[in-house]
C-alpha cells in the first residue's frame, strides 16, 4: 500500500470533498482525508493505494471530476508517494 501526498501552500482546501467523493469506488482506492495548518492556512491531502499506478490513474479522475463539475482551486505545489509501513 502508497499513501499520495499532496501539499497546498496558503489552500486550506475547504469545499473540495468533491475529490475524495469522485474517488470512491476507484480501483485501489482505500480512502483519503484532508489536513488543514489553520495558522498559516497551508493543507494536505492524503489518499491510500494499492499501488502507485492505482493513484496515478486516481489523480486522471480527479482532473476529470474537476473540468466536469467545474470545479476550481490550485492543485497540490508538490506531491509524494510513500510506502505505508503500518496503518491501524
Amino acid at each position: 500500500m502508497i499513501a499520495r501526498v499532496g501539499y497546498f501552500d496558503g489552500f486550506d482546501l475547504t469545499g473540495r470533498d468533491w475529490v475524495l467523493d469522485a474517488l470512491q469506488g476507484s480501483a485501489g482506492f482505500h480512502g483519503g482525508c484532508h489536513l488543514l495548518d489553520e495558522v498559516t492556512g497551508n493543507s494536505m491531502s492524503i489518499s491510500f493505494w494499492d499501488d502507485e499506478a492505482c493513484a496515478l490513474a486516481g489523480q486522471i479522475i480527479v482532473a476529470a471530476a474537476s473540468k466536469s463539475g467545474d470545479h476550481t482551486g490550485p492543485g497540490p505545489s508538490r506531491v509524494q508517494m510513500l510506502k505505508v509501513v503500518r496503518r491501524t
